[in-house]
């Protein structure tokens, strides 16, 4: 036998109510079901994005649903794997999704499952269309061109068996409609089959057509027009074809879409005049999407770069970027210049190209370029000179000496790591710092350029990398030069803190390398930068350093920080710096270390409070609007660690609710959460004094769109309930409390066995059902609605095999009182089987279980109460004198007595 202190099963009940009170305490989120919760908690899913447990959540409800429950399920879980498909960004993460989706469509009957296996295919699909599009350019990582393959390959077969079936289905309903004719269901039967099979058929096209374009095959394109005839009026098994295409279904955009994909099939093949026959009959319908229409003019892009028909290209892609000019736009769109600079740079490198294709090739490229510089698509020239270099790359201006000095700059950065250097190491080869010097030069072309100012965040990024290239090449005094000029003119502020910083590493650098003379201008900049950005870890860092231990720890630098004198000018930055450091660690101790830190922490910060509001009246309109945003931020702060405390001073906490009512004031209008703090601190401030009532009134005067404050307020009220109640174990007020407040914690914090498997989800359901237990048993009280939440949290915790020894006597006495006497012998027999021998609840679950057994089988219980005796002889009172009194009743026949109850378990 095993002893029941030990093992997942059974966890000390003093060791789980403190768990349950921390949690709360802790104030951390949550999200979880109960059967008249399901909506609520839906939400609070949603709006906390928590998708994996919301998956949970809903894998479990699945599993408990009736038949007609099942359905809408299955669709909400299958909603919810697309939008985690949609959002997954590794290749384990998408198969992971993919194969629970499929363990989906298995739960669900064939005949339902059309529109189930039709949204999970398309959410795979939808990816893998993203990667094979970027592949026309390539620009794609080649293991996610591969995984596209992959899922494409997969969707085929998928989506032909939905098709299959949705057919059979229409055939059978046809057969029924000649013979009897179909009544109002079965006709909706016929027409959700029908769009299932054109969608499938439709998806299908598609995904042939793109994995025409990942693996090269020409054979997919010709199967995918197959598909696409479905849609088109094709006849049965006959590829897509023109004259048989109806104009006036292209109002309907699957229907023009499927046209589009015929034409890039039909290019595929190598039959560029009917893909530009197809894009003509689209063009030509009557009605036509304004998303369709504007497919058309980069689909005809498409297609003649496919087809090499270059002087159609150019006469198309000038057509076009005048008549947008006349429009008054700058030209054609940055992704259709983008199109035709890609094909034309591309062709422009093959070897055997006749002069006069080349001819026209440049100017479709130079066309296209000039309009991503018009644009300011520097990322878009970025990505061509890493495909095609910059060879062709010819013109005047900040944007071409830009891309021309980056490509510089990689090229060096290149030499850089095969010559084996750590980051930001100054290379030491002359060979390398010449290529930096080349990069330097390139850029400063781009920064003297006339037009520079028009491209304000491009230009700060120049100078940055001008900057980092000298240093990185050793002109550590230049680079020096060029990150303090960087940070003067950067607009961006986490550009400005990085130039700074590197302007201080590459004095320091010289310094080191024996340029001394420039101490003072690092010492400058290290001031300016303190003053500058005193919350940044690097603020830290800096004072660490001049304190002469770089290597120090949090502790050490909040030392540092803390020693530096008031009439210093670096005083207020290192205390602000300090403030930070104390409240990160404040939250990550417990107990005594906590207190002497936190005591530490609200000295400081309530030094740095009273600055920020003598600012906030004295300052002028700007300086005070920052100090106010800083003193609300300091005084939530210190609540927080003030009410954290083991002995909160509710006095103090007033005090500093009232400066955060007057700076929101102060501030304007505050956001929500603001508010909604507030009122949770004004509950955990009624429960600091006591007023348990008042507390309860404030939470329920929260708007329910408080959380997760809301959330918090109920979990503050159970906790200090559940505080109470185990001080006093037998106390019916603090019992009733507890059930009252307990109730929606466990709605928020769940009751699926993942969940319950946590020990302060565990410790929260069990100081439910002690509670509601002992206001079951007293015979004023509505038992009745007591032990049903009894029976309801021990259930669950006993299907889940996640009872513990407490938990499953209680559930045996709540099921023998609510005429369940099998499940109550159930529960004394598993607490028997786990107790350790002669243990006093392995005496109490032999006595029940006997007791309950001689209903049914007087012979099986006189045997197990003989055994027992035989076995174990020493039996302690009062369970040797029960067992004997209940052997004889049982003997004599006479009236078994009732159970043992004794306190409550």
């Amino acid at each position: 036998m095993r002893d029941l202190s030990r093992g997942p099963m059974y966890r000390p009940i003093s060791h789980i109510l403190y768990a349950a009170i921390v949690l709360v305490c802790a104030a951390t989120g949550a999200a979880g079901q109960q059967p008249d919760d399901a909506r609520r908690m839906v939400e609070y899913l949603e709006r906390h994005g928590l998708q994996e447990v919301e998956a949970a959540d809903l894998r479990y409800r699945l599993q408990q649903a009736t038949p007609d429950q099942r359905g809408p399920l299955a669709m909400r879980l299958s909603e919810l794997y697309v939008r985690m498909l949609a959002q997954a960004s590794t290749t384990e993460q998408r198969q992971r999704i993919e194969e629970l989706g499929k363990r989906l469509v298995r739960q669900v009957p064939a005949e339902e499952a059309g529109d189930l296996r039709l949204a999970l295919v398309r959410a795979r699909y939808q990816w893998a269309k993203g990667i094979a599009e970027h592949a026309r350019l390539h620009v794609v990582d080649p293991g996610d061109l591969q995984e596209a393959e992959r899922t494409l390959r997969d969707a085929v077969p998928e989506l032909s068996s939905v098709a299959q079936s949705a057919n059979e289905t229409i055939q059978r309903l046809e057969r029924r409609r000649i013979n009897v004719g179909l009544d109002a269901a079965e006709e909706q039967a016929f027409q959700t089959a029908a769009r299932v099979r054109s969608t499938a058929h439709y998806l299908m096209g598609w995904a042939r057509y793109y994995l025409s374009i990942t693996t090269g095959g020409p054979r997919f394109a010709s199967d995918a027009l197959i598909d696409l005839g479905v849609l088109l009026g094709s006849e049965p098994n006959r590829p897509a074809n023109i004259e048989r295409a109806d104009q006036r279904l292209m109002r309907y955009d699957h229907v023009a879409d499927s046209a589009i994909a015929s034409a890039f099939c039909e290019s595929r093949l190598g039959n560029t005049d009917t893909a530009l026959r197809w894009l003509e009959k689209i063009e030509g319908a009557s009605e036509l999407s304004e998303a369709i229409r504007a497919r058309l003019f980069i689909s005809r892009l498409l297609v003649l770069g496919e087809g090499r028909r270059w002087r159609d290209l150019a006469y198309h892609s000038d057509l076009q970027r005048r008549a947008r000019r006349a429009d008054g736009k700058p030209g054609l769109e940055p992704a259709e210049s983008h199109l035709l600079a890609h094909i034309a740079w591309g062709a422009l490198g093959e070897a055997r190209l006749p002069p006069r294709d080349r001819t026209v090739l440049e100017e479709i490229a130079h066309g296209a370029i000039q309009d991503l510089v018009r644009q300011g698509q520097v990322a878009i020239l970025r990505s061509l000179v890493e495909r095609f270099g910059t060879a062709t790359l010819e013109g005047d201006g900040f944007v071409f000496a830009y891309v021309r000095g980056q490509n510089a700059y990689e090229r060096a950065n290149r030499a850089y790591e095969q010559a084996g250097y750590d980051s930001g190491q100054v290379a030491q080869d002359d060979a390398v710092a010449n290529l930096f010097a080349d990069a330097v030069r390139a850029l400063d072309t781009a920064l003297t350029a006339t037009d520079a100012p028009r491209y304000p965040v491009e230009r700060a990024q120049a100078m940055q990398l001008a900057a980092m290239a000298s240093y990185l090449g050793g002109a550590l005094l230049d680079a020096a030069d060029r990150f303090e000029k960087a940070h003067q003119n950067a607009e961006d502020t986490a550009l400005a803190e990085r130039a700074l910083w590197h302007a201080i590493i590459a004095l320091d650098a010289a310094i080191r390398d024996g340029q001394t003379q420039d101490q003072a201008r690092r010492e400058r900049l290290s001031t300016l930068y303190l003053q500058s950005y005193p919350g940044s870890e690097r603020a830290a860092r800096l004072l660490v350093a001049r304190a002469g231990a770089a290597s120090a720890d949090n502790s050490q630098a909040i030392e540092i920080l803390l020693q530096v004198e008031p009439q210093s000018p670096l005083y207020e930055a290192a205390r602000r710096r300090a403030e930070r450091l104390l409240y990160e660690r404040v939250r990550e101790l417990t107990g005594d270390a906590r207190s002497a830190v936190a005591l530490r922490y609200l000295t400081v910060a309530e030094e740095l409070l009273v600055m920020d509001r003598r600012r906030v009246m004295t300052g002028e309109r700007q300086a005070a609007d920052e100090a106010a945003g800083r003193a609300m931020a300091l005084a939530r702060a210190m609540l927080q660690v003030l009410l954290g405390s083991p002995v909160p001073d509710a006095d103090r906490a007033d005090a500093l609710l009232e400066i955060v009512q007057e700076l929101r004031l102060r501030v304007g209008a505050a956001p929500r959460a603001i508010e909604s703090e507030i009122a949770y601190r004004r509950v955990q401030l009624a429960l600091v004094r006591g007023q348990v009532e008042e507390a309860r009134r404030l939470a329920e005067h929260m708007d329910a769109d408080d959380e997760p404050f809301r959330a918090l307020a109920s979990r503050a009220l159970y906790a200090h309930a559940a505080r109470a109640f185990f001080e006093q174990p037998e106390d019916l007020d603090h019992a009733r409390r507890v059930v009252a407040f307990g109730g929606p914690v466990i709605a928020e914090l769940g009751s699926d066995p993942q969940r319950l498997a946590t020990p302060q989800v565990f410790g929260v359901h069990t100081t439910v059902a002690r509670a509601a237990w002992l206001l079951a048993i007293q015979p004023d009280e509505t038992g009745s609605d007591m032990l049903d939440l009894v029976l309801a949290i021990d259930g669950r915790l006993v299907a889940a095999d996640l009872a513990d020894a407490a938990t499953l006597a209680r559930f045996g006495y709540a099921c023998e009182r609510a005429a369940r006497p099998g499940e109550a012998l159930d529960a004394w027999r598993r607490l028997l089987a786990g107790a350790a021998d002669g243990s006093s609840m392995s005496l109490r679950a032999r006595y029940e279980s006997a007791r309950l057994l001689a209903r049914e089988d007087t012979v099986r219980a006189i045997d197990a109460l003989r055994q027992h005796q035989l076995l174990y002889p020493d039996t302690p009172e009062p369970w040797a004198g029960l067992m004997r009194d209940l052997l004889k009743a049982i003997e004599t026949g006479g009236t078994l007595p009732g159970p043992a109850m004794g306190v409550a378990p």
